[in-house]
């Protein structure tokens, strides 16, 4: 952190920690730690048998360029450290002969993470959000958001979604 970010948390401690609108704002960039955030411009639209990847090709954030927001729709941060993961996954409905929507976080192809809505009926939106933290190498270590409906069903679907991970602490 720099001394002026941590002179301000010291002599400010209670504002940033309770919300005041005194506290010092703190910009990302300044702490040079990787972080993105990227959703879709359009429905995506997926079979719903198995699980996808869900291909968030709009970035709303990506100073360092680290989010692949074209090919494999991947973010690949250059710092180690602990990372805060978000995918968020939205469709207008559930198709009928499925039960659950999961919102799914992988590293190096594997899930890490997983969160689902349970259907409510099969006409109203839904929508998950599943969050995790993760401990990245810097190097070689990726992450991918991905989406499965349960069970799957023989049926597509619009989905729309955001991704997004920010480096919380250095290793």
């Amino acid at each position: 952190m720099t001394q002026l970010v941590a002179r301000a948390l010291r002599d400010n401690l209670k504002a940033v920690t309770e919300g005041d609108v005194s506290a010092p704002k703190i910009d990302p960039a300044a702490l040079n730690l990787p972080y993105f955030k990227a959703t879709r411009a359009t429905a995506q639209n997926i079979n719903a048998t198995s699980p996808v990847k869900l291909t968030c090709n709009t970035e709303v954030y990506d100073p360092q360029n680290l989010y692949d927001n074209a090919t494999n729709y991947r973010f690949t941060p250059n710092k180690p450290g602990l990372y805060l993961v978000g995918v968020y996954v939205t469709c207008s409905q559930i198709p009928s002969a499925c039960t659950s929507m999961n919102a799914r976080v992988f590293k190096n192809g594997s899930q890490i993470d997983s969160m689902a809505t349970v259907k409510v009926d099969s006409t109203s939106p839904h929508g998950v959000l599943c969050t995790t933290l993760v401990q990245m190498n810097g190097a070689s270590d990726y992450l991918e958001s991905w989406v499965a409906f349960l069970p799957g069903s023989n049926t597509d679907i619009d989905i729309q979604g955001e991704f997004w991970a920010h480096c919380v602490g250095k290793l």
